[in-house]
């Protein structure tokens, strides 16, 4: 544990000389001190008076800090982001601070606001999940102290949990517990106060749950999103953030047991090992299968993808891409996939690709397994301008689906559907020029889930 507090040090002493001064040395000293000090108080300016610690005490839920995202004007770092774990977004739009994300590993994303490290507090954010994967999680960080220690309280589907992370490990304080608390597919007013060791949460205007810990006495509060495995994606907006002085919190709550000190961490996320037994929502149980981004490869067949291109309207037959590791444009940093036919001008990265004058740049899955399936596209194009794409779903060489995408097309555009596959059956993602190739760079991606 950090070292504990150290004592202020002792007030100077004035030294001891050896020797002495007569009275009449000390006499003359007195007057001529008493002259000078008279003459240097009359120069200087009427004293304004120290308020007290008492005059200057917050009444419970006194405010210290808010953000109704109106506009950003407490300088949020929004923008597109692009690292190892995440590629994502935030934007402050209709007064809200949203938040996009898909992942590229396991991962627990923060943001602090430009507000100073506090001890005691009362910390409140409404948010919702807009899209995305269902046990996505979300929350407040709060006695953030560096990267590696701070605590974390978040709800994922209808559950919430805290966390702590101390010297770069995750500690589990209360696991994943249900709560009725949670509105399902709705906004969630979270809160939690921490007051000396004892930090209370809240949900809803609910006390849910308190306890004690001690490890961190103060720091910064921010707010979090987690994703679990790489290809997740998921979409928050957060509202009306407000930081207070505690409010007099007078229910009792039973103190959960925490869970020792010595819990095993993981490398970039809290643990979930209460995931398996999360109350189903009325949506479709996530039984993923394959991700198109989380299989990008340089060799072909990773995860049964294939990189292709082709002729507008001919989608049983196709021409293989070569990788080229040298290729660097927008995602290609380590290389991309690119046509034989026309050059770079066609090409394949993670996240999408060019279409190129007159071929087709396709993704192609070969399925493993039998059955129905569910399927999310998430499309956009990477700038605005141009004329847009045309991006088609194609099953077995038939196209399922044709969705244009606008040259101002700039959000993600999320296409669901819905089909039977045979063990090697396959779909391929196919985008296609509207004739104008200029700003046709596009992101395309695929998720796929066995129905059960």
């Amino acid at each position: 544990p950090p070292a504990p507090p150290k004592p202020l040090p002792p007030k100077p002493v004035k030294n001891n000389y050896d020797g002495w001064i007569g009275f009449g040395g000390m006499l003359l000293i007195g007057i001529l001190f008493y002259w000078g000090w008279q003459t240097f108080q009359n120069q200087l300016p009427a004293a304004t008076p120290i308020p007290s610690t008492a005059q200057t005490t917050l009444a419970p839920g006194s405010l210290i800090f808010q953000d109704a995202f109106d506009t950003n004007t407490n300088g949020w770092d929004i923008g597109d982001y692009s690292g190892t774990l995440v590629v994502g977004k935030q934007t402050i739009t209709n007064g809200k601070l949203r938040w996009e994300a898909k992942a590229l590993d396991s991962m627990l994303w923060y943001k602090l606001p430009a507000l100073a490290a506090i001890s005691d507090f009362h910390a409140s954010v409404d948010v919702q999940q807009m899209s995305g994967i269902r046990n996505a999680e979300t929350g407040i960080v709060f006695r953030y102290v560096d990267p590696d220690n701070y605590y974390v309280f978040e709800i994922s589907e209808n559950k919430f949990g805290l966390f702590e992370k101390y010297t770069g490990s995750w500690k589990t304080l209360m696991s994943w517990e249900s709560t009725s608390a949670i509105q399902l597919n709705a906004s969630n007013r979270l809160a939690v106060q921490a007051q000396g060791s004892r930090i209370t949460l809240l949900i809803n205007g609910i006390q849910i749950a308190a306890t004690d810990d001690n490890q961190f006495s103060k720091g910064k509060v921010g707010l979090a999103i987690g994703l679990e495995n790489a290809g997740d994606q998921a979409v928050f907006e957060f509202d009306n953030l407000a930081v207070r002085t505690p409010l007099a919190i007078n229910t009792p709550v039973p103190t959960l047991r925490a869970t020792p000190k010595s819990t095993s961490a993981i490398a970039t996320t809290p643990p979930r090992s209460a995931l398996a037994t999360i109350t189903p929502l009325p949506t479709l149980e996530p039984v993923k299968i394959t991700n198109a981004a989380a299989n990008w490869s340089p060799s072909m067949g990773n995860g049964n993808w294939y990189y292709v291109e082709g002729n507008p309207g001919d989608y049983a037959n196709w021409q293989d891409l070569r990788f080229d590791p040298s290729l660097r444009y927008l995602y290609c940093n380590g290389g991309c996939w690119r046509s034989n036919a026309e050059g770079d001008f066609v090409r394949l990265d993670q996240f999408g690709g060019h279409p190129g004058q007159s071929h087709y740049v396709g993704k192609r899955w070969v399925s493993p397994i039998a059955g129905s399936i569910h399927g999310l596209i998430v499309t956009r194009m990477v700038e605005s301008g141009g004329n847009g794409v045309t991006l088609r779903l194609i099953q077995n060489g038939n196209v399922l689906q044709t969705v244009s995408i606008g040259g101002d097309q700039t959000q993600d555009l999320p296409i669901t559907f819905d089909t039977s596959i045979t063990i090697k059956g396959w779909l391929m993602m196919a985008v296609e020029s509207n004739g104008d190739t200029n700003h046709d760079h596009t992101v395309f991606d695929m998720t796929i889930w066995k129905n059960p």
